[in-house]
């Protein structure tokens, strides 16, 4: 019993990891759910049941020890009943054979009397001791035996036989076993979600990337292409050697996805294509989408750092520490953002959110930073022997 709930629950288990990638439908999911919910609460009450045939079978145990112990007391009130008689009957004994010999004392004494008569009374005497009419000599019953006492039976395989037959026999007979028909989208041998097979892209992705560029991570994005478009071939190509792929496709910004017309076959292809840019047969990933940060088509400016903000008082107490420390050495400006310069920046830098700085007038990081993080970004671009102090590093 406890190994079937075990399995109803880990297929439940199953059950809601189907329902949550997507795999089994909310209808589905609901009659899965209401079947093993159903299969459960039987198991509970098939237990309930169990207790109150184990209370019944102490009841039976207790009624059936206290007729044992009124049996056994008839059986000694009948033993000490046959001994009071074998008693008296050996005392009637007693009585007839003195009788008898007072007879025989009488029957020297008169020798007078004839043979004839004395012949046909002793005749007499004997028929009526066969008939058994003689009121002097009554027929000896035989004696029985004291009947010993049965033993009692062994109380403790007595419950443990009750409990055997209600575990193996009471089930099946209170209540049908519940029927585990495969209702779940869940395989019977492995309770693997039934999924199809996973598609194989027959596509190509191209990552054009700068080595030097110290913020420019393109795994993370790589992990999540290859997860929508699996069996996708990846070539990394270096920012120097695809100055013709960058011209021809209108890349402004690294890094770079690039996938051939190939994707187009994909099943997910439909899905994702708002993210992408057609582009000479190909599909770039948009900048936004990518998260692209060197915008290396901008005009460089060597120790500048931008703010963009909607707040001017936003991470005022960063950027003063920042500016503290590198003095005259470093260019900094703060950006007020406004309605009529979001679009421009959208389309220049692909920011949707504030505040963001630009270092360089090409490298974009976004999000509130603390002092550390801006000197390190910073820092990362443009050389100085003050790069080496350390900064809060809480958010303040």
């Amino acid at each position: 019993m406890t190994n079937e709930k075990e399995r109803l629950e880990q297929e439940l288990r199953f059950l809601n990891e189907s329902f949550e990638a997507e795999v089994i439908t909310k209808d589905e999911y609901d009659k899965g759910r209401e079947r093993i919910d159903n299969a459960l609460n039987e198991i509970k009450n098939t237990s309930v049941e169990k207790k109150d045939i184990t209370e019944d079978t102490s009841k039976i145990e207790k009624d059936t020890a206290e007729k044992e112990q009124d049996i056994e007391q008839a059986q000694e009130d009948k033993a000490a009943e046959k001994k009071q008689d074998i008693g008296q009957a050996e005392q009637e004994e007693d009585v007839e054979q003195a009788e008898e010999q007072q007879y025989s004392e009488e029957s020297i004494e008169d020798n007078t009397e004839e043979p004839d008569k004395i012949d046909d009374e002793k005749e007499k005497e004997t028929d009526e001791i066969i008939n058994g009419n003689g009121h002097n000599h009554k027929k000896e019953e035989p004696v029985k035996k004291k009947q010993e006492p049965k033993k009692k039976p062994n109380k403790l395989l007595i419950i443990l036989l009750i409990l055997i037959i209600a575990y193996f026999v009471l089930p099946n007979m209170i209540i049908p076993r519940p029927s585990f028909e495969n209702t779940t989208g869940i395989s019977d041998q492995t309770k693997e979600p039934l999924v199809e097979p996973e598609e194989i892209v027959e596509a190509k992705l191209t990552i054009i990337n700068d080595k030097d560029c110290k913020s420019c991570d393109s795994s993370r994005m790589e992990d999540t292409l290859l997860q929508l478009f699996n069996g996708a071939q990846v070539e990394y190509v270096e920012f120097e050697d695809a100055s013709q792929m960058i011209e021809e496709l209108g890349i402004v910004a690294l890094p770079a996805y690039v996938f051939d017309s190939g994707l187009a076959e994909a099943k997910n292809f439909g899905d994702f294509n708002r993210a992408l840019v057609k582009a000479n047969g190909s599909y770039v990933l948009s900048n936004t989408a990518s998260g692209a940060n060197f915008f290396f088509k901008r005009k460089q400016v060597k120790n500048s750092l931008i703010l963009y903000s909607i707040n001017e008082t936003e991470m005022a107490s960063a950027v003063k520490e920042v500016t503290g420390l590198f003095g005259d050495d470093i260019k900094f400006e703060q950006v007020s953002v406004t309605e009529d310069i979001k679009e421009d920046l959208r389309n220049e830098l692909s920011i949707t959110s504030y505040p963001v700085f630009l270092i360089n007038n090409q490298v974009k990081f976004s999000g509130i930073q603390s002092a550390e993080s801006i000197k390190t970004e910073f820092c990362n671009w443009n050389s100085n022997q003050k790069c080496k102090e350390e900064l809060t590093k809480k958010i303040i």
